[in-house]
């Protein structure tokens, strides 16, 4: 089966998650996930929307996002099949962690 790329990135998103090949987003129904997930991912966003803006940069708000998003990710790496690969991308700091068989690579 192909790979699936998705990053979870909280920047100008409406669902927090999207496809990291053609950019679009995923709607969170569209990946079968629990209703607690969907939900944190939900309380996520609207936390992340509501301070992502430069003068957060480098702030323990943004750590703390960044911190949550990480989290988020490795959950929705756990919940989807294998050949689905989760990045989690900080929109803010510009760095990205990849999610994959439980090995985290820093990119």
């Amino acid at each position: 089966m192909e790979h699936k790329y998705l990053y979870v990135d909280g920047e100008m998103s409406t669902t927090g998650i999207r496809d990291a090949v053609d950019g679009d987003f995923v709607f969170l129904d569209e990946l079968n996930l629990s209703e607690s997930l969907k939900s944190r991912i939900t309380s996520w966003l609207k936390e992340y929307n509501a301070h992502d803006l430069p003068k957060y940069e480098g702030s323990p708000i943004i750590d703390q996002l960044d911190e949550q998003g990480i989290k988020i990710a490795k959950l929705l790496q756990l919940e989807l099949p294998e050949h689905i690969i989760v990045r989690y991308h900080s929109a803010v700091n510009m760095t990205s962690v990849y999610f994959w068989d439980g090995t985290n690579f820093i990119n």
